[in-house]
């Protein structure tokens, strides 16, 4: 079975707008999901590649002429790309785009993410988009670097490190380098190269 063929008779699992943005190995694992009847098989080959069930994802949209669109959701990326495209709620930044003809395809950036921590993530990557088609709330640039820091700082000391407040300097958890945190200024642990910097 061809892609056009796959498309067509995925048509009433998802809309032909959709499908257009899907790898054609993924439309097929989930043709043989439906053909088997199997619920829970077919809610597993719903999910993009790096997908979780769970938690909330951030997304890709990636036009053929390099321009790209970043978002995130709590539900699954496929229901939220049927938003994108179809009904009264379509994105209007993303239909402009279809409409010219050009291809397009999805990826699931990363999943399993808190509502604030996905939040975060998107603005972090839509900043890192060369040509984004977001639009993008300016006036929120200096919470979401707080955020993102704040959220860079948790998973580096989940992996074992402690962060330098002043230098930014990474260093294992268990080092005695490390000023502790200063709890009445708020201000975060400084290696005490830092410290004495801050005493002269």
């Amino acid at each position: 079975m061809d892609r056009f063929q796959l498309i067509d008779s995925l048509a009433d699992v998802i809309p032909r707008p959709v499908s257009a943005g899907l790898d054609t190995e993924w439309l097929r694992s989930l043709h043989a999901a439906v053909s088997s009847k199997e619920e829970q098989r077919i809610k597993s080959a719903l999910l993009l590649e790096g997908e979780q069930e769970r938690g909330y994802s951030v997304y890709k949209i990636r036009f053929s002429d390099g321009n790209a669109y970043v978002g995130m959701t709590g539900k699954q990326i496929i229901e939220r790309m049927e938003q994108h495209f179809i009904g009264s709620r379509t994105t209007a930044s993303i239909m402009k785009h279809v409409e010219t003809g050009i291809g397009y395809t999805f990826s699931c950036l990363i999943s399993g993410l808190s509502q604030s921590e996905a939040t975060v993530a998107e603005k972090i990557h839509i900043a890192a988009l060369e040509n984004p088609i977001n639009v993008v709330d300016t006036k929120s640039e200096e919470d979401v670097l707080e955020q993102a820091g704040a959220l860079l700082t948790q998973l580096f000391k989940i992996l074992g490190f402690k962060v330098c407040y002043g230098c930014h300097q990474l260093l294992p958890a268990n080092s005695n380098v490390f000023a502790p945190a200063n709890t009445i200024s708020g201000i975060g642990p400084r290696c005490k190269t830092c410290v004495r910097k801050r005493r002269k």
